[in-house]
């Protein structure tokens, strides 16, 4: 071979090299498109959902501020604002007498959105976070969807309630239940109804008067139950703070006092907590959930 046919073989064969590397890179460029995935985000298991109604369905916090003053709304009057759920969870019974449902949205926060509805109507309305838990707060306290308040003191605002409250003394004597306080005689855990949240510092006014809690009562609420709080007494031993469904909130050696305060406007007045009966259910789910 001579020189110069040397010299074209080998220029042919770089352009040969290059032109293979080329094609393959352009190959597994397009390939890794095709295959490439965004990242998926996390979202709440639809296993705690026994309803599926429809996967894309979100909502924004704005949305949501629209359902405040809605209470008594039928479901007809609430999809006009929302639009049909993602999905729906297994209904409870809080209070005597009354069936909780509970519908879900998702947001674009990855938090969900929790409806609930009591005979039909409206009831209220919760954010609840990935991490699960977290207090219920009043709508109009909402300032993101996934804050949750962590005030120092609660101040929770009764209709009615009696002047002597139990932690009072009448001549040494310990007051040890009041107005709407079921008794149950146990040794041993209070759990957590739900995941939720536990707070050791807050005062119920009424009548112009401030009633603070005793050193053995805690508040408890969950976004999964949305216009709901119950006040626990009788511990002496109280864990605080964000908790899970099942886990001890406190411990008791006696008696623990049970009163479960919902948040209602009736007529013309001013929105108000008032006790309403605990279901024998959510009773249950204090002291044992085997």
């Amino acid at each position: 071979m001579t020189n110069q046919q040397h010299f074209h073989f080998r220029q042919w064969k770089n352009q040969t090299v290059s032109a293979i590397g080329i094609l393959t890179t352009a190959v597994g460029f397009i390939f890794g498109n095709l295959l490439w995935k965004p990242p998926e985000v996390e979202r709440y298991p639809d296993d705690e959902c026994y309803s599926i109604v429809r996967p894309d369905a979100t909502v924004t916090l704005d949305l949501a501020q629209q359902l405040n003053g809605r209470q008594g709304s039928d479901y007809a009057g609430i999809e006009q604002v929302l639009g049909a759920p993602h999905c729906i969870l297994p209904k409870v019974t809080v209070r005597y007498g009354s069936i909780t449902e509970r519908h879900v949205f998702r947001t674009s926060e990855n938090a969900r959105l929790i409806v609930a509805y009591e005979n039909g109507q409206y009831l209220g309305h919760a954010f609840e976070n990935l991490e699960g838990g977290g207090e219920w707060r009043r709508p109009d306290a909402v300032a993101t969807e996934v804050e949750f308040s962590r005030r120092t003191i609660e101040q929770i605002e009764l209709k009615n309630t009696w002047g002597v409250q139990a932690g009072n003394q009448i001549d040494r004597y310990p007051i040890v239940s009041g107005l709407g306080d079921i008794s149950l005689k146990l040794s041993g855990e209070v759990l957590a109804p739900f995941d939720g949240y536990v707070k050791g510092k807050f005062v119920l006014v009424t009548d112009g008067n401030l009633i603070r809690n005793t050193e053995d009562c805690v508040l408890f609420s969950s976004p999964q139950i949305p216009a709901y709080t119950s006040k626990i007494c009788g511990l002496e031993r109280r864990y605080l703070g964000r908790i899970e469904q099942g886990k001890p909130l406190g411990k008791t050696d006696g008696y623990v006092h049970v009163s479960l305060l919902s948040l209602r406007r009736e007529g013309s007045d001013r929105v108000q907590w008032v006790y309403v009966s605990p279901s024998s259910e959510f009773l249950q789910r204090l002291v044992n959930q085997s």
